[in-house]
């Protein structure tokens, strides 16, 4: 999600990818019995197959992200709910649970996904060129495009990275909950994204992102979300603080800059 808000856009999609990637990878392993090593790249591409629709539309035919992923996002969700049949697929086969069950160090190996995923994130939008092209198109994407910088190919590759990070997410959300799902991901998983890198310091405007703040972003929120739990009160009082915290977090960016 940090990759589409530092240019400016938003992706109201993510959750259906989720919710499509979980429910394909119940297919391929339960009923097709692939091999898991296929399984995971298959479902990388279909990631990366909707984020790229998603790109084209934005790009070439100019539409507003906000209403180009919301349309993606419904189409997603009803082709998830037509290949399943709106069933489940438990019981998933130990190799290709094996992906994220193991233990290096005796702590989850999807904590070593997340650092290694970070920090690549950190190296690209921090270090790289291409990083410094986002936050400049973010920021003034007019003087960009003067500058030579291509603004469509570099929105469409951020889509695109989007929706393999969301696949590899959703492959290792049903891995953890042994189940592929059909309405796994969602509007509130989307809205999570959002929350989580909104909270950590990137601006819903574009240009402005900080990688290890977003990680701190998403700890917060799943801590609070822990603690609802923990204290078993009404789940709506976790929607309601989520929204509280982005309203928060806009009201903040808008007063910086205003500032400037």
């Amino acid at each position: 999600m940090t990759f589409i808000l530092i240019t400016g856009n938003i992706d109201l999609s993510t959750g259906y990818i989720v919710s499509l990637v979980s429910i394909s990878c119940g297919i391929m392993v339960k009923t097709l019995e692939l091999s898991p090593g296929l399984v995971i790249l298959l479902c990388l591409l279909i990631g990366c197959a909707a984020g790229a629709v998603n790109g084209l539309l934005v790009t070439v035919f100019q539409i507003p992200s906000f209403i180009v992923t919301l349309g993606t996002g419904m189409i997603l969700t009803g082709l998830a709910q037509l290949v399943s049949q709106n069933t489940s697929y438990h019981d998933l086969p130990d190799g290709f649970r094996a992906f994220a069950k193991a233990e290096p160090f005796s702590l989850p190996i999807t904590i070593f996904y997340a650092i290694i995923i970070a920090f690549i994130v950190w190296v690209v939008l921090h270090k790289s060129v291409f990083g410094r092209e986002l936050r400049a198109l973010g920021l003034n994407a007019q003087a960009s495009r003067i500058a030579g910088i291509n603004e469509k190919k570099s929105v469409f590759i951020t889509f695109v990275i989007s929706g393999c990070l969301t696949a590899f997410c959703s492959i290792l959300m049903t891995i953890r909950v042994n189940c592929a799902q059909p309405d796994l991901g969602g509007s509130n998983f989307s809205f999570e994204a959002i929350t989580a890198a909104v909270i950590g310091g990137t601006s819903l405007l574009g240009g402005q992102v900080n990688v290890p703040c977003c990680v701190a972003g998403a700890l917060i929120i799943k801590c609070i979300e822990s603690w609802i739990n923990i204290l078993n009160l009404n789940y709506y009082l976790y929607q309601a603080i989520l929204g509280i915290a982005i309203l928060v977090a806009l009201v903040a960016d808008a007063l910086k800059n205003r500032a400037r």
